[in-house]
């Protein structure tokens, strides 16, 4: 981020986009995921497949700072991480908003 923040900015402008378009065309944005999935895995999903998870899904780039924290607090606590992590270390929001 240090190294090269214009990158990293039009990477998170490109991903505000992405979720942008899927908010506003999700069926377009599903036949789109039924596609790419079929060209890497060779299997077509059912659409109602795809509706049904796509129900389950939040399309956002909006940081949820408690439920990164948590996440990260159980992770410690699991042993999956040696240090705690802090979250004001953990992301650096300047480039979302």
């Amino acid at each position: 981020m240090k190294e090269n923040p214009e990158l990293v900015q039009k990477i998170i402008d490109a991903h505000k986009e992405a979720v942008d378009f899927i908010l506003k065309n999700p069926e377009e944005a599903k036949e789109i995921t039924i596609k790419d999935i079929k060209d890497v895995t060779g299997q077509e999903l059912k659409k109602s497949v795809m509706d049904k998870a796509w129900n389950r899904i939040g399309f956002t780039y909006e940081v949820d700072e408690e439920a990164i924290q948590a996440f990260s607090d159980s992770s410690y606590a699991l042993k999956f991480l040696k240090d705690k992590p802090a979250f004001d270390k953990l992301i650096d929001k300047q480039f979302i908003n």
